[in-house]
């Protein structure tokens, strides 16, 4: 009886073993499947974020599309204008060389008048400069000689003394 009990003990033993060994995993199994919960309940809040972030993307693009729709409006709107202002450039560009054939002539003109100006300027500026140089170098030997006799006399005045 006493083998008996002894088995009876190590049996009680080992399903006490056993059943600590399932509590713990019972208990694991419970941690696991509360991480499980919030894990879904973030998953769920980034699905709800991210069709709250898909919405907002569908009413961005539809905006960017009214704004490619108003963009090409206005560049047809542009390009006309353009073919306009070239019809303009292309009017000016005539007047322009109008315009410059025409001053071309005129300076030819100035040009040919302002040259006769100029060399009757030339000759009679040549003959006041030679003349006036001819009057200076008159003036300047005067005042030399003036001086050279006025330090004579202040050098013989002064080897009196």
């Amino acid at each position: 009886m006493e083998n008996a009990a002894l088995s009876n003990a190590a049996v009680l033993e080992y399903e006490v073993r056993r059943n600590a060994a399932l509590v713990y995993e019972v208990r694991w199994n419970a941690a696991l499947l509360q991480h499980e919960v919030k894990r879904n309940a973030a998953l769920l809040y980034g699905v709800t974020w991210n069709a709250a972030l898909l919405q907002h993307d569908v009413r961005r693009i539809a905006a960017l599309l009214y704004e490619v729709r108003w963009n090409a409006a206005l560049l047809q709107h542009e390009v006309r204008r353009n073919a306009a202002l070239l019809y303009e450039v292309r009017w000016n560009a005539a007047l322009l060389q109008h315009k410059v054939r025409r001053n071309a002539a005129l300076l030819q003109h100035e040009v040919r008048r302002n040259a006769a100006l100029l060399q009757h300027d030339v000759r009679r500026n040549a003959a006041l400069l030679v003349y006036e140089v001819r009057r200076n170098a008159a003036l300047l030997q005067h005042e030399v000689r003036s001086n050279a006799a006025l330090l004579v006399y202040k050098v013989r005045r002064t080897a009196a003394y």
